[in-house]
């Protein structure tokens, strides 16, 4: 499992991704989004279902914090990382506790992709290269077509270290 964590202008949401959900992820960002969900309708070409899985989770996310306040959340985080794990589910980045671990790879990679500065910067091990050939998913399964995603010249890809 890869963490990604994806910024614009107005907000951050960080979830996660199978490591070979990851290059389709990066293949949206050929499509030059500047919104989070421009970022997520473009990557529903590539890998089916990831938007509604992801909205499904944010708004849980938001339905948690309306019921029970953002604290909830903060509990569940900081009881995954106590057992060593990733908080499993989609989260906006609101505060500190979210911020940390929308940057956090416990056990995971970590991406962090801004759309409004054209970075993606991922953690040692794990490559993105600019252009690539990519298997297209439904949602369910392969779909044995595949396509060839390139990154514009002004997107910029490095290592967090």
């Amino acid at each position: 499992m890869v963490r990604l964590t994806l910024r614009d202008a107005q907000q951050a949401v960080s979830f996660l991704v199978e490591e070979e959900v990851l290059r389709r992820m990066v293949a949206a960002c050929s499509t030059n989004p500047s919104t989070l969900e421009g970022f997520l309708l473009a990557a529903e070409a590539y890998q089916g279902g990831i938007t509604q899985r992801v909205f499904d989770e944010l708004m849980e996310f938001d339905r948690v914090c309306a019921r029970e306040g953002l604290s909830a959340v903060q509990r569940q985080i900081q009881a995954a990382r106590q057992r060593g794990e990733q908080y499993p589910f989609a989260f906006e980045v609101v505060d500190e506790v979210t911020e940390e671990e929308s940057r956090a790879a416990r056990g995971t990679g970590l991406v962090l992709i801004d759309l409004t500065q054209k970075t993606i910067r991922t953690s040692p091990g794990l490559e993105m290269p600019v252009y690539a050939e990519i298997q297209l998913h439904d949602g369910t399964e392969l779909t044995g077509e595949s396509v060839t995603y390139r990154l514009a010249a002004d997107w910029k890809v490095s290592s967090l270290e």
